[in-house]
């Protein structure tokens, strides 16, 4: 019976840690979304390059 009661509580132990496994990747997950979201916006608001400007490449020899 006590080898029961120690297999219980294992098993409890890992159902725990695979939950916190899965909430910490969703707490990842969403913050790597919210900094993608955060350069997009940012990406959007700079101006843009007069034109010409990046077209062509100066090569010195």
């Amino acid at each position: 019976m006590i080898e029961l009661a120690t297999t219980v509580m294992a098993m409890k132990q890992y159902q725990t840690q695979s939950e916190l496994s899965v909430a910490f990747a969703r707490q990842n997950a969403d913050f790597q979304r919210q900094t993608v979201a955060a350069l997009i916006e940012t990406l959007k608001t700079t101006p843009s390059p007069p034109p010409g400007m990046g077209s062509a490449v100066d090569v010195k020899v």
